[in-house]
């Protein structure tokens, strides 16, 4: 290898690099953790073979998160100015790969600091500069340490042309300290670092990229919740409000957009944010429009006092500037993908491509600038109905009397944005001229404004469902949107789709068009492609979920769907994603179960292949994980629907291998392949136990794996639900025997606070961990019995899974509550909410009563007590169920 290498240096023949790529590519491919051949490779590097073999070896090194490379990237790392920018850059990665792994441990790993903060100063490369500002950002959140964070704030500080790359990482900090899993002091420090680095580097004499950079990171601290730091970010924001650089002005109004969704009070400068807002939506720049016309819409549910009063009086000026901004132009938006855009008319592809060390400047928009202001338009109209209608009504007349089309598609967008259950009583009367002008525009040539008038009627089944019960005229609303469902472009067809399934969620009675809407289906999706094939995908899901649909009709629909994807797969150059397909059959599958087979039973083949083709090549390509992901969730309703007979169409083997591979794929941009593993092994443990048993040991320690809260919320959420199956459904000696481990991990999740969903799946799975080893669980109890307290005190009390959860706890270990007088008396608080609240079971709530009696009678003194220090409405409840004092 070293000859070959030294050959091609020298001017050897083409044949011979590619000889040695090929050999060393295999060799590679081969290797295991902790291999022999790692070391020797590794040691046999100079620089010249740097050159040549990092590209490959690096590609292969990777996949093995092992430390045993490190010395690979720190010998790349230190010869970096004589490597080649694709050498830099793959070593980089192959580090960035590393510190996400965890398996680096701090002192071994800060070898590593020194060569890559030289690189962010020193590189002239950009993307090396940014990926090795991302390594320093990812280090330092992952492990907890300062000293690359004061790497990248040098190089920030430099004049040397980093400073772009710098800047990158230290957003990258701001972005993810407030959800590490790292100490509070920790958080606070670096928070009040990055925001006094900041506002040092926002003044006007400073760079463009240092404004740009200080700005970025400033509103993305404002989401964290440390004390005193929000007040800076404000004056922050407000000082650069002024700037005339449009990447700068839109990162403000973004700003201001956390601290209102944050609930931040401005101290009496609500009216000057407002105007400042009204503003920003006349801007030149996209991105400024952009983020102004989001501002009502965030900042309505937030609102209180003085703000909403400024809204309420700047109405008038508001509705115009969203109106305007709501008009569709080709030069405003062409640089951006946006769900309304016509794949078919523009050559735009469905996927937003984007990667980790992209551009951290710019902006990805699930929503184009017209469609975030409809959905404020909306906010506002539910809000303020009278005064926003009586504004709205009278343009959206001018402007369907127009001859220009983009103005009557603006106008209809309007219409459709303010027709809602709240303006019901104001626009009911005006319901047989909007339909006249709705039909009036399925008749136009402009194929836009056909698609929003399908969306447009889509939202007539909110505001005027009484109405529609009416079967004539519900059978003129279904005429259009079959028009629209079978529509020459592709625009339109998504749209009379997406309509069609409004309604078959609405409480407008569908049963007797059925038949008519399965009819209609089989011609449009002929017709579709791309995300039309979507649509028309969610349209037999929605029909299945909601109507009552026979056998023969879903196979009819299915197979067609078949069809078209195969002829799709032959006549376009990027192939038809099975994801909707999939979708659509799981379920199917859950209202007709084993009745799909064998005819549909290719849908299931076809996720398997998938699958297969996955594993062997662990290859998570953006395209493909979205179908990785539907796939798993497949075999999971599978396994749900035909239990045991779900082995006649696979293999236990490969079920086993795909938990192995789901649970344990853990890279950052695919973390929903993790969730649908850990779902999936959750769902086998509950159906079909015998899979999972012959790795029952390994599935425990996958779930402990996950980092409490940097594996993500879907992740760590699903990873805890498992938990729980296998307490259930586990074998009780493999499982109880870690059930010290399994318990300490649940407590980590709960001290982190991961999401909202989290504590709900916590509590059922503590109650299963209580039941399977209440000596080794009882003594963490008492401070996740406060927490789920006063969590049940909130918005969510009258949550069921709440209270089943609690009451298996409380009832297997009552004492644990006398233990803390805290404990007991948020206890005697929620228990009130459980007595009067009608949808919890009757037999529950007697349950309950006894476990209150059986306090009461136990301590007599202290139950007085208690119940005089409650509120009034809850002495009443307990009084009337002869528990009062």
């Amino acid at each position: 290898l070293k000859c070959c290498c030294q050959h091609h240096v020298n001017g050897g023949n083409s044949w011979l690099h590619a000889w040695k790529r090929n050999w060393l590519s295999r060799h590679c491919m081969g290797m295991q953790r902790n291999d022999a051949n790692v070391q020797r490779l590794l040691s046999s590097l100079s620089s010249v073979e740097v050159r040549l073999t990092s590209k490959e070896f690096a590609l292969r090194t990777a996949e093995l998160s092992d430390p045993s490379v490190l010395p690979y990237a720190v010998h790349v790392f230190s010869c970096m100015p004589d490597a080649i920018p694709e050498v830099q850059h793959r070593a980089a990665l192959l580090a960035l790969r590393l510190v996400r792994s965890k398996n680096v441990d701090v002192q071994s790993a800060s070898s590593i600091f020194a060569a890559v903060a030289d690189v962010v100063l020193k590189s002239p490369y950009k993307g090396v500069q940014k990926t090795a500002a991302l390594i320093l950002a990812e280090f330092a959140l992952v492990y907890s340490v300062t000293a690359p964070l004061e790497g990248l704030l040098s190089a920030a500080a430099s004049e040397l042309g980093a400073q772009e790359a710098a800047w990158i990482g230290l957003a990258k900090v701001a972005e993810g300290v407030e959800g590490s899993c790292a100490p509070a002091r920790w958080r606070e420090e670096v928070c009040r670092t990055l925001v006094g680095f900041a506002v040092a580097h926002s003044s006007a004499g400073r760079p463009v990229a240092s404004r740009r950079g200080a700005v970025r990171v400033g509103r993305l601290l404002a989401a964290a919740d440390v004390e005193g730091c929000r007040p800076i970010v404000l004056a922050l924001l407000g000082n650069m409000a002024l700037d005339t650089d449009p990447v700068i002005v839109g990162d403000v109004c973004k700003g201001f957009l956390h601290l209102v969704s944050a609930g931040e009070l401005f101290s009496g400068q609500e009216d000057v944010l407002s105007r400042f807002m009204v503003h920003a939506m006349s801007h030149e720049d996209y991105n400024v429009r952009h983020a102004a016309c989001s501002f009502w819409e965030v900042a309505l549910p937030n609102a209180v006092g003085a703000l909403q009063e400024s809204v309420a009086s700047l109405i008038s000026e508001v509705v115009p500037l969203l109106m305007c901004n709501m008009q569709y132009s080709l030069e405003n938006e062409h640089r951006f993908y946006h769900p309304d855009s016509d794949e078919e008319d523009t050559g735009l592809s469905d996927d937003d491509s984007s990667s980790e060390s992209s551009e951290c400047f710019s902006v990805r928009y699930d929503l184009s600038v017209r469609q975030e202001a409809a959905s404020s338009l909306d906010s506002l109209s539910r809000e303020f109905v009278r005064e926003v209608v009586t504004e709205v009504l009278p343009r959206v007349e001018d402007g369907l009397l127009s001859r220009n089309s983009e103005q009557q598609e603006a106008a209809t967008l309007a219409l459709g944005a303010v027709l809602s259950e709240k303006s019901a009583s104001l626009l009911r009367p005006h319901l047989p001229a909007i339909l006249r002008v709705l039909v009036a525009a399925f008749a136009q040539t402009a194929h836009r404004l056909r698609s929003t008038a399908c969306w447009t009627l889509g939202r007539v089944a909110e505001f005027a469902a009484e109405d529609l019960s009416d079967p004539h005229l519900r059978q003129l609303v279904l005429g259009l949107l079959f028009q629209g469902a079978h529509d020459e472009r592709a625009l339109v067809r998504r749209a009379g789709l997406s309509a069609i399934s409004v309604y078959l969620e609405s409480a407008i009675p569908m049963v007797d068009h059925v038949s008519e809407i399965m009819e209609s289906l089989v011609p449009s999706i002929a017709l579709c492609s791309g995300r039309g094939f979507s649509c028309a995908a969610d349209v037999l899901a929605t029909l299945v979920e909601t109507q009552a649909v026979r056998t023969d009709q879903v196979v009819r629909l299915l197979e067609a769907l078949g069809t078209r994807l195969r002829a799709l797969r032959l006549g376009m150059k990027k192939a038809a994603s099975i994801g909707p397909v999939i979708e659509a059959f799981e379920s199917c599958l859950q209202k007709h179960g084993s009745q799909l087979f064998p005819k549909c039973q290719w849908v299931l083949d076809n996720a398997v292949e998938l699958l297969q083709e996955w594993i062997q090549s662990c290859n998570t390509s953006k395209e493909k994980q979205d179908d990785i992901v539907a796939s798993i969730d497949l075999l999971a309703a599978c396994a749900v629907s035909l239990k045991m007979d779900f082995l006649k169409f696979v293999t236990d083997a490969f079920l086993r291998q795909v938990a192995a591979h789901s649970c344990t794929h853990s890279r950052t941009a695919a973390s929903a392949i993790q969730a649908s593993g850990f779902a999936f092994l959750g769902d086998c443990l509950a159906n079909i136990p015998t899979i999972i048993a012959p790795i029952e040991e390994q599935a425990l320690d996958w779930v402990v794996a996950v980092p409490p809260k940097f594996g993500g919320q879907a992740v760590v959420n699903n990873a805890c639900w498992s938990i729980g199956q296998f307490c259930q459904h586990g074998t009780h000696d493999v499982v109880a025997a870690r059930s010290q481990k399994l318990a300490n991990y649940c407590v980590q999740v709960f001290q982190s606070n991961n999401g909202t969903e989290t504590p709900k799946t916590m509590a059922g799975t503590w109650a299963r961990l209580v039941m399977l080893a209440p000596q080794t669980v009882v003594p963490l109890t008492p401070p996740v019995l406060d927490h789920w307290l006063g969590c049940m005190r909130g918005p969510d009390v009258d949550d069921f899974v709440w209270y089943k959860a609690l009451h298996v706890v409380v009832l297997s270990h009552a004492t644990l509550l006398r233990q803390s007088p805290l404990s007991l008396a948020r206890f005697v608080s929620v228990s009130s909410h459980v007595l009067r609240n009608e949808q919890v079971d009757e037999s529950l709530r007697s349950d309950w009563h006894c476990l209150l009696a059986a306090f009461r009678d136990q301590d007599h003194g202290l139950w007085h007590q208690l119940v005089a220090e409650q509120q009034p409405e809850v002495q009443a409840v307990l009084q009337e169920r002869g528990l009062g004092v």
